[in-house]
Parts: structure tokens; sequence; C-alpha cells
């Protein structure tokens, strides 16, 4: 069931490694920060655990199930 959340918009999600650091895609494109910036994550360990929570929505996205994200 939705919970008001934006309507989930991608199928895949991967982690890339970008230099030292880590990102996670959406159907090919890299996670923004409110700001507009892309996230890039320091350990390969933490962008698997935010790509799960991603990867775990349903039908729209909930943030408040989504603790590292938002803090990352």
């Amino acid at each position: 069931m939705a919970r008001g959340g934006p309507k989930r918009f991608y199928k895949t999600v991967l982690v890339e490694a970008a230099a030292a650091e880590f990102r996670v895609c959406l159907d090919g494109r890299s996670v923004k920060t409110p700001g507009r910036s892309e996230l890039l994550l320091p350990s390969h360990a933490l962008a698997e655990a935010v790509a799960g929570e991603w990867a775990a929505q349903g039908e729209s996205i909930d943030l408040g199930v989504m603790p590292l994200t938002v803090l990352a």
C-alpha cells in the first residue's frame, strides 16, 4: 500500500565505485542529495546498505523507513 510519498520511478538498484568512494544508482543514474549533489559514500558496505533501502521500497518511496539514506 502506498504511503503518500513520491511514486517509485526506478526498477534497478546497484552500487558503483567512484574513485575512492561509492555511489548508489537507480536505473543507472546516481542518487542525488536534496542539494542536487551526487550522494557519495565512503565504504562499499555502507553503499550496499543504502542500496538495500532503495531496493526494499514498494510502489512509493518512504524516507521514514530509510534511515541510512536520510543520514547520508
